[in-house]
């Protein structure tokens, strides 16, 4: 929320806005999956902070399309069983919440040329190799 108030430059503020209202999704999980654990309805339990996206004219599209009732899967199979988590109402807004098998629509993925030192420059694989196999000689 910080970054979005800090920030005027309309391509970040529409991902933050998209950040925003995804991570509240994140939230809302969390706090569904300890109500499954324990029983314990996690709103009474402790104060939770108001979380409201709709104060943000960029997450507000986002909010409307109801992104933050929905959770996907990803298509992995370990996440299929996510709907004995997330189902039932939105605790916040009442809204029926939705497991999608799948992912979310977007730009198909570039197929763009090896960058090998993109995240540690001056280190290649090699050297990453060889940093693993001193690191795993500790263990």
């Amino acid at each position: 929320m910080r970054v979005y108030e800090m920030t005027t430059h309309p391509t970040a503020l529409e991902m933050i806005g998209y950040l925003l209202v995804r991570g509240g999704t994140h939230v809302i999980a969390y706090a569904k999956a300890i109500e499954v654990a324990t029983g314990v309805e996690v709103g009474k339990m402790l104060p939770v902070p108001s979380l409201d996206n709709n104060q943000f004219d960029y997450a507000r599209k986002f909010m409307d399309r109801g992104l933050f009732n929905v959770l996907y899967t990803w298509g992995e199979p370990e996440y299929r069983d996510i709907n004995q988590i997330w189902k039932g109402a939105n605790p916040e807004t009442g809204d029926p919440l939705h497991v999608i098998d799948g992912m979310p629509e977007g730009a198909a993925v570039p197929d763009l040329p090896e960058l090998p030192e993109q995240f540690a420059p001056g280190i290649d694989r090699d050297d990453y190799h060889r940093i693993l196999k001193r690191l795993k000689s500790n263990m």
